[in-house]
């Protein structure tokens, strides 16, 4: 007597693997899709790590004194800085400008009395197409 196996013990039918293999093929399309929507977010990254470096590098020229002397006009409240830093030009300017004095009280009762006021430096770093602003008291 021969026997053969029963029905839930046959195997796959070619229906269920072709099905499998449809779902298989799905999972790894949008696997390979998260991996480049990750790598091309991991450039952009990079990218704006880069920019946000050479942003600090030449601010940090100015700080030290490493710029050429500025453009500005005889009593002038503003400053340039013109050059080149990796290749790409950049434009800085410094505005004087008035803020309030983030120490004043005015319940302040010592021999010394502060103004309300101060006078801080606004920087606007042209770079790459980019801009960025900074403020500093020099």
């Amino acid at each position: 007597m021969i026997h053969r196996p029963s029905r839930s013990k046959a195997g796959f039918t070619l229906l269920e693997a072709v099905l499998a293999l449809a779902i298989l093929s799905a999972v790894a399309v949008v696997c390979v899709g998260v991996r480049t929507q990750s790598l091309a977010s991991a450039r952009r990254m990079e990218v704006r790590n880069a920019e946000h470096r050479d942003t600090q590098a030449i601010f940090e020229m100015l700080t030290a004194g490493l710029l050429p002397p500025p453009e500005s006009e005889k009593d002038s409240l503003t400053r340039r800085w013109t050059g080149e830093y990796q290749g790409a030009p950049y434009i800085l300017e410094a505005t004087q400008v008035t803020r309030p004095n983030p120490v004043y009280t005015s319940e302040r009762k010592d021999a010394a009395p502060l103004s309300d006021r101060i006078i801080v430096w606004r920087y606007t770093l042209t770079y790459r197409g980019r801009s960025s602003e900074f403020w500093w008291h020099r």
